[in-house]
């Protein structure tokens, strides 16, 4: 299915590209549920029950935040329970990773489950007071969405009748996140769509703060600790899925001029073998027009950046039967005068682990192959600057 400005194998594809345009924070947290450009709701973090019935939407902020060296630091983490905790992380971050394309209530159980999962091994493989130091960075993490958690409520005494209201006011103002998310999608001015969400982050920080008694409130600043700068996690995304690439499937990996100088298909796999690199993957289909207007940008990355530290890889993920011919896609990268390396994905193996729902998609991978931003879609679409906003993205990378 061809849209204006991508071609989608689902209606999921289409829907999810608006958020680059207005990615709207409104959990009043320090770490937002933001997947790159991409807002991320229905996402649990707390110790309650898998959701039955209406309840707040929370960020994955554990998950979130289990892989920055800032974190690691405030924990006071050894360089073994660096490891673990990587390890730990390493072993959800696939299926954390694809939850985002599930139903609301279907991504919600299964990130409360990973959360917990992840929490039982950090409970065997940190000490108590890292732990300890863990969950205050949690609630302040979660802002005012941390009143959402039994175990907060619980701890502060909060009454039945006061806990009732605040998730009231919660599920309310996620009411109003989806009207907006409508609102986004019909071209709605994204300044207008700030504006709310601010008032409405507001207006929850307000509600919860005349709720708390004087008690309640000295109570709360123990349960959240010394107050943590959250502006040094840079990372809220899993690793990049390694790719499935078997020799056979490679349509080219050209030598020199930057690209790989091997591409290594051992048990560390090709994202493996290129840490201390940034990398570029895009999935494309060569008879996607979308796909061929952003190819030139695509190409003029390799061109200006592959000196300076930047791996660029297409993969070739086809939809109609010659774009699964591999010479008709060898063809075609001829004409299109690409240089980098190119894979065939035939029977769509590395487009489902990473989770692509439209063509194209284009994913940055940072140094240590953690996904850190995506666009779906031609990236100057109808004016919008997206080649120049991934560009400059690519070169943060490149600087850290």
């Amino acid at each position: 299915m061809d849209s204006d400005h991508g071609r989608s194998r689902s209606k999921i594809g289409k829907n999810m590209n608006w958020n680059r345009r207005a990615a709207l924070r409104v959990t009043a947290g320090l770490v937002v549920a933001r997947w790159s450009d991409h807002l991320v709701l229905g996402s649990d973090s707390g110790t309650e029950s898998p959701v039955e019935s209406v309840t707040p939407k929370l960020a994955p902020v554990v998950l979130q935040m289990l892989r920055n060296e800032a974190i690691f630091s405030e924990l006071r983490l050894t360089a073994s329970e660096q490891a673990a905790v990587v390890e730990i992380m390493d072993r959800v971050d696939g299926p954390w990773w694809r939850s985002r394309l599930l139903e609301a209530t279907q991504q919600q159980n299964l990130i409360h489950q990973i959360t917990m999962e992840v929490k039982s091994d950090l409970a065997r493989a940190l000490s108590v007071p890292q732990l300890t130091r863990l969950a205050q960075l949690e609630r302040q993490a979660l802002g005012t969405r941390m009143f959402a958690l039994a175990e907060v409520r619980d701890a502060l005494a909060i009454s039945p009748v006061i806990s009732k209201r605040l998730i009231d006011g919660m599920v309310a103002t996620d009411a109003k996140v989806e009207e907006l998310q409508k609102g986004a999608q019909a071209g709605e001015p994204a300044g207008k769509l700030e504006e709310e969400q601010k008032r409405l982050a507001d207006r929850e920080r307000e509600l919860v703060s005349s709720q708390l008694t004087a008690i309640q409130r000295q109570k709360l600043a123990a349960l959240v600790g010394t107050p943590f700068d959250f502006s040094q996690v840079t990372r809220t995304h899993p690793r990049a899925p390694e790719l499935f690439a078997p020799e056979s499937a490679w349509i080219q990996i050209p030598p020199g001029n930057g690209a790989p100088p091997a591409i290594d298909t051992s048990a560390d796999g090709v994202l493996g073998s290129l840490r201390g690199q940034v990398v570029a993957v895009h999935f494309y289909a060569f008879q996607c027009i979308n796909c061929v207007r952003n190819l030139p940008h695509y190409s003029a990355w390799h061109r200006d950046l592959a000196s300076k530290g930047l791996v660029v890889i297409g993969i070739q993920t086809p939809e109609t039967s010659k774009e699964r011919e591999p010479a008709r896609v060898a063809a075609a990268a001829k004409e299109q005068s690409i240089e980098y390396p190119l894979l065939m994905d035939g029977d769509s193996i590395n487009w489902k682990n990473w989770g692509t729902t439209m063509w194209p998609t284009v994913y940055l991978v940072d140094k240590e192959g953690y996904l850190r931003s995506w666009w779906q879609g031609e990236m100057n679409w109808k004016g919008t600057p997206g080649e120049q906003k991934m560009r400059g993205y690519i070169e943060r990378l490149l600087a850290e």
